[in-house]
């Protein structure tokens, strides 16, 4: 029985020893996950001939209301990592696009909704939020407009902001003085406007995209358009 009992103790405690092991291989997987910070995605509705929208983030609906053509949800804050986004049709719950987007920790995004070949599909892109040079405001181009292949955003009379910005692609950022201006959507290589954007005001430090949507020649509700939002 002694015998029995000496054999016992070392047991007991290789057996503590692997509890202990695992609590606390356990605990450091919980701190990862908890540690992941947080990132930041606004979304846009550019799709023009869907019915409003809902996006989804990990099975987490991220828009208060539905997302209807032309509208966006503002920045949402999100938990960082690799996480799968879905849209879906607010009415019918259908399922319409997903994507997996990787959102790194403390950095901000801008997530499309458009369409390409009749189909509802997504693009993202990160944003770069830091202040501009003194004096200055910072800008880029979205080009979500069926048939414009390759699109230039210009002053009027003036330098080109973005140039050769590809349907279904987000252009980098161009500093500009601020002020107000009156711009110009151009096919590139071509001198023709297709869209006069008349007074935008570009206020010192601050941060825009300017999107464009709809088609050349569209009817009615599809007509070519362009938007301006301040992030």
């Amino acid at each position: 029985m002694k015998l029995y009992k000496q054999y016992l103790k070392p047991a007991s405690l290789i057996l503590f020893s692997l509890f202990i092991l695992v609590l606390s291989s356990c605990k450091d997987r919980i701190v990862s996950e908890t540690d992941l910070g947080n990132s930041h995605i606004l979304s846009i509705n550019s799709a023009v001939n869907a019915a409003a929208i809902d996006v989804y983030v990990t099975g987490s609906k991220i828009n208060t209301v539905p997302l209807v053509y032309g509208n966006s949800t503002g920045y949402q804050k999100l938990t960082s990592g690799v996480r799968a986004v879905q849209v879906k049709a607010n009415t019918s719950n259908k399922l319409l696009a997903t994507n997996t987007v990787n959102l790194v920790r403390d950095s901000s995004y801008t997530f499309f909704v458009y369409e390409l070949n009749n189909a509802t599909t997504t693009v993202i892109a990160e944003d770069d939020l830091s202040i501009p040079s003194f004096g200055n405001a910072k800008i880029k181009f979205a080009n979500m407009s069926a048939g414009v292949s390759s699109a230039d955003l210009v002053v009027s009379s003036g330098p080109a902001i973005a140039s050769s910005i590809s349907f279904g692609t987000i252009g980098s950022y161009t500093e500009i003085k601020a002020g107000t201006y009156n711009l110009i959507l151009r096919m590139h290589g071509s001198a023709k406007t297709l869209i006069n954007i008349p007074n935008i005001r570009l206020d010192n430090g601050k941060t825009y995209t300017v999107w464009s949507a709809g088609a050349v020649n569209g009817k009615a509700g599809s007509v070519l358009s362009v938007q301006t939002i301040m992030q």
